[in-house]
Formats: structure tokens, C-alpha cells, sequence
């Protein structure tokens, strides 16, 4: 009974689907599959019942469930109490990230983290900012980058890493190149291409010319 396939088998059981369960464990659908299959074949059992149009656990499986609980929290125990008497730092780190960041800033971050924990192997996933803050809540990423500000949240913790600046990019021929600064209500009667509402850099668009929005609109009433 290989203990891959018993935390194959707990994802499985956890979300009675194969899909979400592959994604959990950072695996295609087939090896998931094939993994529950050997799994029966070794314990000589059926865990699923698979004729219902919904997966569910057969009494074989629910049983194995809290056996499997017990044993993977064992071999992490073990691995711990090894680890803890070595120099060495090994595991495996989930990393989230926006796409912006995991194709700009993330790369030489990640690249260090290598060279100093070479033993440690990293799983990179993006997804937006509302994926992100979900992932850390389900414990499907162990740490993740975004902008803004992080909602609190019970056993999550946050902070700030980088702080980047808003800068202004102009033609040449535009009537404030040349220009030292520019105010945000210098920017008022321009016209800005930005993402739909709810996304984190239409937010950050927003807050950024919040205060000079709300004097033009009080302006033109």
C-alpha cells in the first residue's frame, strides 16, 4: 500500500470528484484513476461505487478513510522529526500568483529560493486574486502573491513584501511629455483603457485617482 496512493485516494474521497480531486494532487485525471485502481486491486476491494451518476465511497472506502487519515499524518510526523535533525530543508511548496507577477517578479524570487533550498520542490500555479485568497483558505497553496491588501482571515497571515510604483507612460507628442510630475488630476479629462470592475488592477486603477474622481463628480453636479 503505497502512501502516494492512499493521499491520491483521501483527495478523491474529500471531493468524491476526480477532476477537483487531480487538481489537488497535482495530477492528471488518468493517474488518478489508474492509482485508485491499483489501490483496489492491492486491498482487494472497491472503494468507490461508480454506478450512481454521483461518486460516493463504498463501505470498503469509508473505512480505509480514517486509516488513511492516521497514516498520512504519520508519515508527515516522520518526515518532520527528520528533517528537524538535519541542515537540509526539503518538502514540497505550492506557490500562487497572479500571471503578471509570476511572469515579471516571481521568477527571480523563485530562481533564489532554489539556489539556497535546493531540495525543495515548488509547484507554481496562477490564478486571479479571489482564486488565490481561496487557495490559501483551503490549503490548496502554502503561500501566495497578489496586490493589495489581504482580508483577514483566521490562520492566515499576510504582509507586505514589495511596494512598486505607478508610473505614467506618454508619447512623445502627448501635451504633458516633458512634464517632471504629473498629479492625478492633471489625468482627469483623459481617457484610461482599463478592466472590468472586481478586478484587482481595475481596484487599484480606482483607488489610485479615488480622491480626484470624487471632486470632479461633485464638480460637475
Amino acid at each position: 500500500m503505497q502512501l502516494r496512493y492512499l493521499k491520491t485516494f483521501t483527495a478523491v474521497a474529500n471531493t468524491l470528484n476526480f477532476t477537483r480531486a487531480a487538481e489537488h494532487v497535482h495530477l492528471s485525471q488518468s493517474s488518478v484513476t489508474e492509482q485508485i485502481q491499483a489501490l483496489e486491486a492491492d486491498l482487494g476491494a472497491k472503494l468507490f461505487d461508480r454506478s450512481r451518476r454521483r461518486l460516493t465511497l463504498t463501505p470498503a472506502g469509508q473505512r480505509l478513510l480514517g486509516y488513511a487519515a492516521e497514516l498520512i499524518g504519520l508519515a508527515d510526523e516522520a518526515y518532520s522529526a527528520v528533517a528537524s535533525t538535519s541542515a537540509t530543508i526539503s518538502g514540497n511548496l505550492v506557490i500562487g500568483g497572479l500571471e503578471t507577477l509570476c511572469s515579471t517578479w516571481l521568477p527571480e524570487v523563485v530562481a533564489e529560493f532554489c539556489r539556497r533550498y535546493p531540495v525543495v520542490e515548488i509547484t507554481l500555479k496562477t490564478a486571479d486574486s479571489g482564486g488565490l485568497r481561496n487557495g490559501i483558505r483551503n490549503g490548496d497553496l502554502d503561500v501566495t502573491f497578489f496586490f493589495g491588501d489581504a482580508a483577514a482571515a483566521t490562520g492566515v497571515r499576510s504582509e507586505a513584501v514589495a511596494e512598486e510604483e505607478l508610473l505614467i507612460i506618454l508619447p512623445p507628442s502627448h501635451r504633458m511629455a516633458g512634464r517632471e510630475a504629473i498629479k492625478p488630476e492633471d489625468l482627469a479629462d483623459e481617457a484610461f483603457l482599463v478592466t472590468q470592475p472586481g478586478c484587482v488592477y481595475r481596484k487599484m486603477f480606482d483607488e489610485a485617482f479615488a480622491a480626484t474622481l470624487h471632486c470632479v463628480d461633485r464638480k460637475s453636479r
